[in-house]
């Protein structure tokens, strides 16, 4: 009777754990998606600050501001990517796949 408790109780806990570990790979591929569009939109900001910079219709702080707001959202792409992977090798793991990079 215990162990039949207990047997259950792990059960319930692992399917909890697969349902948040779905949520949580849902999150992350929602915030991959924002983050890839967000990257795609400085990136032509960047390309009009630096075309008006070159033509002398705009100062370096605003062409060196656009450069560094890319160059972040850059960075924050690659997080955004590399967490969309890890947690779909979570379910992967989960569903006995074989984890492959």
């Amino acid at each position: 009777m215990q162990v039949d408790l207990q047997n259950q109780g792990t059960k319930l806990q692992i399917k909890q754990n697969i349902d948040q570990a779905y949520i949580t790979m849902l999150n992350a591929q929602k915030r991959y998606s924002a983050t890839l569009a967000q990257t795609n939109a400085l990136e032509r900001s960047f390309k009009a600050a630096e075309s008006r910079y070159n033509a002398g219709a705009s100062n370096f702080v605003d062409y060196n501001l656009a450069k560094t707001n890319l160059d972040r959202a850059k960075s924050n792409l690659i997080v955004a990517k590399y967490d969309y992977i890890f947690r779909i090798k979570i379910l992967d793991f989960y569903q006995n796949k074989p984890i492959e990079f």
